[in-house]
């Protein structure tokens, strides 16, 4: 009876181990699917960050072409005024001198 019930318990616990090395085995092959599904998500994201990455710079090289742009153009405006002021400054000018001409035409001497 002892040795039929060693016999019983050895097989069982010969069962329990084969069935333990199944789950094993069965649980590695999930946690691999489970470690390709995330190592694919990550290269995605990784993907989608560069991508982001690649527009964020467009935009701003863009922003930057734009404000070059638009310093020139206030540089040529402001060298439109001063040229402008000058001429302004020059016709003054002269109108001033003939003033003063005329002023010392008239001082006796």
């Amino acid at each position: 009876m002892y040795g039929k019930r060693m016999n019983i318990m050895e097989k069982l616990l010969g069962f329990l181990s084969v069935l333990l090395g199944l789950l094993a085995v069965w649980e590695a092959s999930r946690t691999d699917i489970l470690l390709k599904t995330e190592d694919e998500r990550a290269k995605n994201l990784i993907r989608e960050l560069g991508e982001m990455t690649k527009e964020k710079q467009k935009m701003i090289d863009e922003g930057n072409k734009r404000t070059q742009e638009l310093i020139r153009e206030m540089d040529k405006r402001h060298q439109e005024t001063m040229e402008y002021l000058g001429s302004l400054i020059k016709a003054d000018g002269e109108k001033t001198r003939e003033l003063i001409n005329k002023v010392i035409e008239k001082i006796p001497g």
